[in-house]
């Protein structure tokens, strides 16, 4: 009879101790995110476009890379040209942000095998210039961490890949997507009120629609900037199913992503995975400049 008691209390307090490892966020200091960002490139994303892919794929604003409403029909790629106001002249393709690693303030939750848990308030980005843009390598916690690839050309910022690594205890119910065409995340020049959609295959394919929301100022630090609201929403079918929304504030002449608003709610055989929170940047300046 003690025994029993004994092996119960000890079955009870490994599940506790794996509940509570399963369901925390281990916040990441400065000086952990720079071993673990100089440690690892991390997996490669946007593994389905070579750099020639890529080029194609966004010169112009047609087909799967992000079609204006009243554009080209689906499959045909035009030359390069300005998306906005009409008679507007066509831009110069957007120059990548400032390499380094990047401090951000974040707020919200995310669930998956059933279990929700707070993200920290501090967050670090490194970002990496690319032959065809930059990635992006976000820490949120121990547990959450994403890479974007981003591609700029003359009429906007396209999102070849994102990668998630999204730790439940040994589970990771989060999905990580290769676009065969990118994904416009803007365009350029920017207006209110622009709208484009777009589709992408693979073993998780989908569509998604984008618009241009407002311009607004925001105050990062002491600092005051302008910033483009965009929305892009991305509907998922396949190995994962769902949707992911995201709303992003993102700088003129940089396309550095200054503030993001994002929704995640997807279904994978590996479970279901659900998130609310936002992140905004400290400054424009990195933390730790590239070396």
């Amino acid at each position: 009879m003690v025994l029993a008691v004994c092996i119960a209390q000890i079955v009870a307090a490994l599940l506790s101790l794996g509940y509570r490892w399963a369901a925390t966020s281990t916040p990441v200091t400065l000086r952990e995110a720079t071993v673990r960002f100089s440690s690892a490139s991390g997996p490669a994303v946007g593994a389905a476009l070579d750099s020639q892919q890529r080029a194609a794929a966004t010169a112009g604003s047609g087909g799967r890379a992000g079609a204006p409403e009243s554009g080209a029909p689906a499959g045909v790629l035009p030359q390069a040209r300005a998306i906005g106001a009409p008679g507007q002249a066509a831009q110069k393709p957007t120059a990548p942000p400032p390499p380094g690693i990047y401090s951000w303030e974040t707020k919200g939750t995310e669930q998956g095998m059933l279990l929700e848990r707070v993200l920290p308030e501090s967050s670090y980005s490194h970002l990496r210039a690319t032959e065809a843009g930059w990635t992006m390598d976000h820490i949120y916690s121990g547990e959450h961490r994403e890479w974007l690839d981003m591609t700029s050309a003359p009429d906007g910022m396209f999102l070849n890949g994102l990668r998630t690594k999204v730790a439940f205890g040994p589970l990771d119910p989060s999905p990580s997507l290769d676009f065969d065409a990118p994904v416009r995340l803007t365009m350029s020049p920017a207006e209110a009120g622009q709208r484009w959609t777009g589709e992408w295959h693979g073993r998780t394919s989908g569509s998604y629609e984008g618009r241009t929301v407002e311009q607004s100022k925001l105050t990062l630090g002491a600092e005051e900037i302008d910033a483009w609201q965009v929305e892009v929403v991305l509907k998922l079918t396949g190995e994962a199913e769902g949707t992911i929304r995201m709303n992003l504030w993102v700088a003129p002449g940089t396309g550095m992503i200054v503030r993001g608003a994002h929704e995640r709610d997807v279904r994978a055989s590996s479970g279901s995975y659900s998130a609310r929170w936002t992140d905004q940047l400290l400054s424009m300046r990195p933390e730790v400049p590239a070396a």
